[in-house]
């Protein structure tokens, strides 16, 4: 059997090309500490198979859909150009703060600046949890949106995950997101709401009949969008949910800021 695969797979696949993916893994495991690796053994395994499992359906995709070249988001332009709107936008707040007569609202919106440039100042180079503790009202999606933006200038982050533990929520904050950066509510690709009241039949929409239908099938099913607001059931699923659904969610939280919004609803037992 192996004689027979052999040369049929390297038919397709030069073998020397091969030989150099191979050193390339193992020279990838090696650089890993052999106690982190055996500690977390379940998550490398299941990163491997999130990648090959998106691959493959993408793949698969693409040949049913006759997608010869497909064109993946860059989602470190994307995130830079939102770094740049967004930095303007808190620019013209701060300045047309200052206009504002009711002293109280004033104080209120100077507050929420300064928790804004605290956020945006942690420049700390080590990934890590950071906690944001500020009462409703005080502005933390937008101030953990200054931070997640910054982080991706700074050091190539590929997306922002925000996981929220209700629906409502989610929605409420990709709103604001969604006007904060293109002044637009209809972005749903580039700025991803998954959880389960999101509807739709997008998997029946053709690309040269609804181009952003059939994008957002795209994005739903890959995760591969700058910003993603999701629930924190499926932030579980990705992790430990059974499906290849699930599963090749997990790959793209890596090289992520997740912001965990409303955390105090997550179980302890969790």
């Amino acid at each position: 059997m192996y004689n027979e695969i052999r040369p049929r797979f390297f038919a397709e696949f030069d073998e020397s090309v091969f030989e150099q993916y191979y050193k390339a893994a193992l020279d990838e495991i090696a650089a890993i500490d052999i106690i982190e690796l055996l500690n977390n053994q379940y998550f490398y395994l299941r990163f491997i198979l999130s990648t090959l499992i998106d691959a493959d359906h993408t793949n698969t995709a693409d040949f049913e859909m006759q997608i010869a070249d497909r064109e993946f988001r860059n989602n470190n332009k994307i995130l830079a150009d939102y770094y740049q709107i967004n930095e303007t936008a808190v620019a013209q707040q701060a300045k047309s703060n200052k206009k504002i007569q009711n002293e109280q609202l004033k104080k209120l919106n100077e507050l929420r600046q300064k928790m804004s440039d605290a956020c945006v100042n942690l420049n700390s180079e080590d990934a890590g949890i950071y906690t944001l503790s500020v009462p409703t009202g005080g502005g933390k999606t937008l101030s953990s949106l200054r931070f997640g933006l910054n982080h991706a200038k700074k050091y190539g982050t590929e997306r922002l995950v925000y996981i929220v533990p209700y629906t409502t929520i989610i929605e409420q904050n990709a709103d604001v997101i969604r006007k904060r950066l293109n002044g637009s509510t209809e972005d749903s690709t580039n700025i991803l709401e998954y959880h389960s009241a999101v509807v739709g039949d997008f998997k029946t929409a053709k690309v040269d009949e609804s181009v952003g239908d059939s994008a957002y099938y795209y994005a739903r099913d890959t995760w591969d969008s700058p910003i993603i607001l999701t629930s924190q059931v499926a932030y579980l699923d990705a992790l430990y949910g059974k499906g290849s659904k699930n599963i090749r969610h997990m790959h793209r939280l890596v090289n992520s800021v997740l912001i965990f919004d409303e955390i105090q609803a997550m179980p302890m037992k969790c």
